[in-house]
């Protein structure tokens, strides 16, 4: 295995580790039973991992053309991510972008086929991270824009289905666990409601109509590293 190989792995090591909803929807298992961390230690934590591994790659001595193609591509891949939680900051900008790393997650664990107790299990454990994980999202979350706002309030309803379907799911497959997964949901359906009373109380919208826009830098140096 070539040392761009190598780092490549190590990325996604890190991706998976601090992305565990993208885990369980690539098929991985072993992170399914948690959510991400997107709190402002989280995030610093994150992106030093990120900026640590981009060091890595500049200084890689690559062995031709075809390795110097991959490691631009995974140089571009992590200056994008780094960028995008340093400028664009969606962690406390964007209220949909905790519900959709929450939903995405459970979605996820509905698209195994059956593996016995050890799918439900990790669909226990996840749901019953999800106030945690709204009440970080709550205080993180600073003056977002209406526009993001409105569209996780839209969300809502779809995310609270989502919720009684993987108690129904998971029940169903094990009933043994249906009482705790019962609880469990009980607890997400009170945290997304929380989160929503907040989007319309507590976290007052930007005053700036114009705040949901990521610039003409961020828009070009996505065009450039990432397309």
């Amino acid at each position: 295995m070539s040392a761009v190989d190598e780092l490549c792995r190590s990325y996604l090591d890190a991706r998976w580790h601090f992305d565990p909803s993208a885990a369980s929807a690539a098929g991985l298992t072993a992170h399914d039973g948690r959510l991400g961390r997107y709190d402002e230690a989280g995030v610093r934590e994150l992106t030093a991992a990120l900026r640590a591994l981009a060091g890595a790659a500049e200084e890689l001595d690559v062995d031709g053309q075809e390795e110097e193609i991959d490691r631009t591509a995974l140089l571009d891949e992590l200056r994008v991510a780094v960028f995008r939680f340093q400028h664009e900051q969606p962690h406390r900008r964007n209220p949909a972008f905790w519900l959709r790393h929450l939903l995405d997650g459970l979605h996820a664990l509905t698209t195994r086929a059956s593996t016995g107790g050890e799918t439900a299990g990790a669909a226990l454990a996840r749901l019953r991270e999800v106030p945690a994980f709204l009440d970080a999202g709550r205080e993180t979350l600073k003056e977002p824009p209406r526009v993001l706002s409105d569209a996780a309030l839209a969300m809502l309803g779809g995310g609270g289905e989502l919720v009684v379907a993987v108690v129904q799911r998971f029940g169903t497959d094990t009933p043994e666990l249906r009482p705790s997964l019962e609880e469990a949901g009980a607890g997400a359906l009170a945290a997304l409601k929380v989160f929503g009373a907040a989007l319309t109380g507590r976290l007052t919208p930007s005053a700036d109509p114009t705040a949901f826009a990521a610039g003409e830098d961020q828009f070009n140096r996505r065009l450039h590293h990432a397309h």
